[in-house]
């Protein structure tokens, strides 16, 4: 099915990174990624469409 609906899947290229204290990533809307936590750390997301309206998620916010 997947190879179906995303054919190059196959011959994506990944990128890895390690993200130190105090250092950020910027990842662009729709873009596929996994972030695996290998210590213990906070991980936060903001929602690139957001407005000041719009409630906080719970899902914005996770600690692992």
């Amino acid at each position: 099915m997947q190879q179906k609906l995303f054919p190059k899947f196959a011959e994506a290229v990944p990128y890895v990174h390690e993200l130190h204290p105090g250092e950020i990533m910027y990842i662009p809307p729709f873009f596929w990624h996994h972030v695996e936590s290998i210590t213990e750390s906070v991980s936060v997301l903001i929602p690139f469409d957001m407005v000041a309206e719009d409630p906080v998620h719970a899902c914005c916010f996770y600690s692992g």
